[in-house]
């Protein structure tokens, strides 16, 4: 049985921590591409990934400057989109956002379009090529990324359920 029964509830816990923590997130996310001759569009990705929550953001990439000995002079500048007061929790034109930073590398997706799965390669020639920021000047760059709450099908922490989306379809 999950802590959080709705996505108010699941909202509110995020709100209330007052330290950093690590969970896994689960989510069904659009696949951002090219259009033109994209037989693909509308595609989707399901993913779990671990990641931290109210973490310091700036203390990590410097922590990891520090880790490939260079200078740990990183300043983070604020959101260009949206506004953030707690570290965690992003609203923007009406949604509202989990804001984290990428713990594990990108596992094992499953794409889907149409309610068929599709494989990565199929999807690869219309797929935009990521940038890694030019600001964390790192070999490894600390990955920050926001999840739209409705996107979220469950989030766990270690065994313990803290969030399974009612609303989402696989």
């Amino acid at each position: 049985m999950p802590i959080c029964n709705t996505q108010a509830e699941f909202i509110d816990f995020l709100k209330g921590l007052n330290a950093a923590g690590d969970i896994m997130l689960t989510a069904k996310t659009p696949v951002i591409m090219r259009k033109k001759g994209n037989p693909y569009k509308g595609a989707v990705k399901v993913q779990a990934v671990k990641v931290a929550i109210n973490e310091d953001y700036q203390g990590q990439v410097n922590h990891r400057r520090f880790m490939e000995d260079k200078a740990v002079d990183f300043v983070a500048e604020g959101l260009k989109w949206g506004t953030c007061d707690d570290n965690i929790i992003v609203e923007h034109k009406g949604k509202t956002y989990v804001k984290t930073i990428l713990l594990t590398p990108d596992r094992e997706a499953l794409y889907m379009v149409d309610n068929r799965i599709i494989t990565y390669d199929d999807l690869k020639p219309f797929l935009r090529v990521p940038t890694a920021s030019k600001k964390q000047r790192l070999d490894q760059e600390v990955k920050v990324r926001t999840f739209t709450v409705d996107n979220v099908v469950a989030a766990t922490i270690g065994d313990l359920i803290l969030y399974s989306n009612p609303n989402a379809e696989l």
